[in-house]
């Protein structure tokens, strides 16, 4: 139907006689509004430049390392396994490695902003942060890592809308869902609808961060048979990996991937640092195990931070200089590290000798 047709015959042709008598052409003024409504139709549609040709696909840039060969940018990533199986240890040290910009197990990181959820935990989720920081000699940036404790109402529309207009005037290289259970109330885990939505809820999250989502979730009674309730959970994720305990070990192991091998398996024990502890390479627990737990943060301090002063030492540990000082001749003594004299000739600077690198590369 035209604009024309839109008036009463009878108002029609009032109006028209009377703009005619006016010496106005109207019928050329409504033919050209139709043309505008027909050309606006036409770009408000919402697939107008959204289906691409396969030259216009191949031209589209690949996805991006956010940690390297472990998760990409941009993408939906779970992260699961039975409780006490250190999942919350891993997240934290995903979250502190990107925050910083800090490799995680020598792989390069992606450095940006991290929002982590902490629906439940969250108030061991300082301590750990805190640990991270004293292991690794790094310090996380307060406005890197920001930290929501409490849950997402995902079902209730108003609430994700109003949580994603947040995200979109940050932006986050990493949002954090810890748990899935305690995010998804209303929702049954068993029900692949439900699960679906829950998910197209996360993809959103993501969308309006600008970045990778980490979901947390668990195992059901059969850790074998991986994520617990509906399989639609990771059916719609990009990454998923899986942890496990096995005495003091602690196993993660990838058993999807969309664009890596999904071979990718780390053997960890928990290290006592510190108000907490953090996750470390078997290899590194081994070598330090023998050292008592101040000797511990401190050989690891001087190992991430090369040329790391007592001064810098002390802050990271939070310890007294005279127990600094202990640690520190106690560990020149079993040949685990040596002092230099810095550029000032003034300042004494502390490197980890051959002995704590052929301990380290000893399978």
């Amino acid at each position: 139907m035209s604009t024309a047709d839109t008036f009463a015959p009878e108002a029609a042709q009032i109006v028209l006689s009377s703009l005619q008598s006016a010496g106005v052409d109207i019928r050329a003024i409504l033919a050209e509004l139709d043309a505008e409504a027909a050309t606006e139709g036409a770009t408000t549609n919402p697939f107008a430049g959204r289906i691409l040709t396969l030259a216009q696909l191949d031209q589209l840039p690949p996805l991006v390392p956010l940690i390297e060969g472990t998760l990409e940018q941009e993408t939906l990533a779970f992260l699961s396994g039975k409780s006490g199986s250190a999942k919350s240890f891993l997240a934290v040290a995903w979250s502190c490695s990107i925050a910083t910009g800090t490799p995680w197990e020598d792989r390069a990181v992606s450095q940006g902003r991290v929002l982590y959820i902490a629906a439940e935990g969250w108030q061991g989720l300082r301590n750990r942060v805190r640990a991270w920081e004293q292991h690794n000699g790094v310090m996380v940036d307060p406005d890197s890592l920001h930290v929501l404790p409490a849950s997402l109402a995902i079902k209730d529309p108003e609430h994700l809308r109003l949580f994603c207009e947040h995200l979109r005037s940050v932006g986050y290289s990493l949002v954090v869902v810890d748990t899935l259970a305690r995010n998804s109330a209303g929702l049954d885990e068993n029900s692949a609808k439900d699960m679906g939505v829950f998910t197209d809820a996360i993809d959103q999250i993501r969308r309006a961060a600008g970045g990778t989502t980490l979901t947390v979730h668990h195992h059901g009674k059969d850790s074998d048979k991986g994520s617990r309730g509906s399989s639609a959970i990771e059916a719609n994720a990009d990454t998923v990996y899986n942890t496990s305990k096995s005495g003091d070990t602690f196993k993660l192991s990838r058993s999807k991937s969309k664009e890596a091998r999904i071979d990718d398996r780390l053997a960890f024990t928990l290290l006592d640092v510190g108000p907490s502890a953090v996750l470390v390479a078997e290899s590194e627990a081994d070598a330090m195990s023998i050292l008592p737990t101040l000797q511990n943060n401190v050989l690891g301090m001087v190992a991430k931070n090369p040329a790391a002063s007592v001064r810098e030492i002390q802050a990271a540990t939070g310890k007294s200089r005279k127990a600094v000082d202990s640690a520190l001749s106690s560990l020149r003594d079993a040949g685990w590290i040596k002092r230099e004299l810095g550029a000032d000739n003034k300042t004494q600077q502390h490197y980890v000798t051959d002995v704590y690198t052929a301990a380290m590369l000893t399978p």
